[in-house]
């Protein structure tokens, strides 16, 4: 990805070509990033305190995930653990799932986090998170659990998206040219998963994907080209309030459709007797 503070040239604007332009594009302290980082390094020792093997590939490992917060469909349609879709987003099935993740998050999580601020960056990865937990509930693997951060991560690609998006009329071919190279990442990324599709879950990376895009276009800080004589330049401002209408929505929307799919799987008696026979195989086991 081309370095975002760059200097370039805005298209659709009025100013002498023999004029330099100055961007002001936001450069916020980077915090959230390493505190998320943070937070999946620490559940990750703690799996393996809890008796998780390091590279994940035990017998027990799933029991050890599932009693720290995997996303499983029995205990939460059977048992109604709903926080499930949240505590699966920082935890991870060894070594070389977290260390892709956390190589992903340091790579993208400053330059989001530069652009949106901690508050808007954390917002946007909770929500692509979740959104990625719904989705692969929703039409994942009836009875497999699913783990890690990669919706979230998925979602701070779909947030650069967005940015880019919202920046076109301003940023001309800079944000058209970075805009190729995030969709062609999300596009290799996405080819990726579906080629080891018994191991990787993509419906977790398309709902966080697209939760990002969206919460992260409504919550992109505005360009704006300011007409200056004698000093010409591009400046971001804050998106207004009724921006943060695209996170009421999004978490409107991960309710509204979590509670449709519950109930549908609950008036679905082959559905209910799997979960059924799993849920207390599993209160055998504890």
């Amino acid at each position: 990805m081309q370095d975002p503070y760059s200097g370039y040239q805005p298209e659709r604007v009025e100013y002498s070509p023999s004029q330099p332009v100055m961007v002001q594009l936001p450069s916020a302290p980077v915090r959230a990033t390493w505190v998320f980082m943070a937070i999946n390094v620490v559940m990750f020792v703690l799996c393996i305190l809890k008796g998780m093997s390091v590279m994940g590939n035990a017998r027990g490992d799933a029991f050890v995930l599932i009693e720290l917060g995997a996303k499983w469909s029995p205990l939460m349609d059977m048992g109604g653990e709903w926080w499930r879709l949240l505590t699966a987003t920082v935890l991870h099935g060894g070594i070389v799932h977290i260390g892709f993740n956390m190589y992903a998050l340091y790579a993208l999580g400053p330059t989001v986090e530069r652009f949106y601020g901690s508050l808007r960056f954390s917002v946007i990865y909770l929500i692509a998170g979740i959104g990625g937990a719904w989705a692969s509930y929703s039409f994942g693997n009836l009875t497999g659990p699913s783990i890690g951060a990669s919706g979230a991560i998925f979602g701070l690609i779909g947030c650069l998206i967005g940015f880019f998006l919202s920046a076109r009329s301003v940023l001309g071919d800079f944000a058209r040219q970075n805009l190729r190279q995030m969709l062609g990442t999300a596009a290799i990324n996405l080819i990726i998963g579906l080629s080891f599709s018994s191991v990787i879950d993509n419906y977790a990376h398309i709902g966080g994907m697209l939760m990002g895009l969206a919460v992260g276009y409504g919550l992109a800080p505005r360009l704006v080209y300011i007409a200056d004589w004698f000093k010409p330049r591009i400046e971001a401002k804050a998106p207004s309030g009724l921006r943060w209408l695209s996170v009421v929505g999004a978490v409107g929307f991960i309710l509204v459709a979590t509670w449709f799919v519950h109930n549908q799987r609950m008036n679905d008696a082959t559905s209910v007797a799997l979960l059924e026979n799993v849920y207390q195989a599993w209160l055998n086991a504890r």
